[in-house]
């Protein structure tokens, strides 16, 4: 079985420290692979941060950065495009607006400035507040890119054919069946092969609703089926207690010799 875990909203005001305080124990692990999904230009009024400047790029996180490219260069992270400012207009998202060319450029513009400024390749687009318009799937795709997210795709974005209308329908399915160990999420731990991209659902980690045996519950019944489990979270939002769950959660799946951590990038290549 395949297990990735990915952390969400990496940016120029994540603190050295802060992350290291979550993540240090991990990354000195042997088999730590960690997904990164970074914001490349934060929007720092989308997270109540106020400055004169809202929209900041990670290159003025320098302790950071250097940070990161050293774990690139040990194969400890790898970096994931999480859109390009995380930014809201009302109830719209960044990646929910309409504007195919907009779109396009931002993609771009982020893509190339993560490439460089980290030196390292991404190929991985996880969508801001799991929000995606027909147009931006459009612009994700020219832009070559995969997705990790937590929906699914309606036709209407994706477009109809019986190939992807049996995928929805063993996602359905799939939830229905394990209804009550997914608590009503639904949820297909199977990669989507689209025509023009791949896609892969995450399962947000949720403390307050899945406790450490149910984590184990679902994570066995995947391995048992030969699945890929994506787990997601915040590193802001890991308060001791839940970050204990975590560490105890992922110690217990280390431990297990046929659940791999991988990186993204290998689970879409396999």
């Amino acid at each position: 079985m395949d297990f990735l875990l990915r952390d969400d909203d990496i940016c120029f005001f994540t603190k050295l420290e802060d992350f290291k305080k979550v993540w240090s124990w991990f990354l000195e692990t042997d088999c730590a692979k960690l997904n990164l999904a970074v914001i490349p230009f934060v929007d720092l009024k989308e997270f109540n941060i106020t400055e004169e400047v809202r929209l900041k790029p990670l290159e003025e996180n320098k302790e950071l950065v250097i940070y990161l490219k050293k774990l690139i260069k040990k194969k400890k992270i790898e970096i994931l495009l999480h859109g390009y400012s995380h930014t809201s207009f009302g109830k719209k998202f960044e990646f929910s607006i309409t504007d195919k060319e907009s779109l396009l450029k931002k993609i771009k513009k982020a893509k190339f400035y993560l490439e460089n400024l980290l030196e390292t390749k991404i190929s991985i687009f996880v969508p801001p507040h799991n929000r995606l318009s027909k147009e931006a799937l459009e612009a994700i795709k020219e832009n070559k890119l995969d997705i990790l997210a937590s929906f699914p795709m309606s036709f209407f974005k994706i477009g109809f054919n019986l190939k992807y209308f049996y995928f929805f329908i063993k996602r359905f399915l799939f939830s229905k069946i394990n209804y009550n160990c997914l608590k009503g999420f639904y949820f297909y731990p199977y990669i989507l092969n689209f025509d023009s991209h791949k896609q892969l659902d995450c399962f947000n980690f949720l403390p307050n609703l899945f406790d450490f045996q149910d984590l184990l519950r679902l994570t066995y019944k995947i391995k048992k089926i030969g699945g890929s489990l994506c787990l997601t979270v915040h590193w802001w939002e890991l308060k001791e207690m839940n970050l204990e769950l975590l560490k105890t959660f992922i110690c217990k799946l280390i431990e297990d010799n046929q659940i791999m951590l991988k990186f993204a990038s290998e689970v879409f290549d396999d």
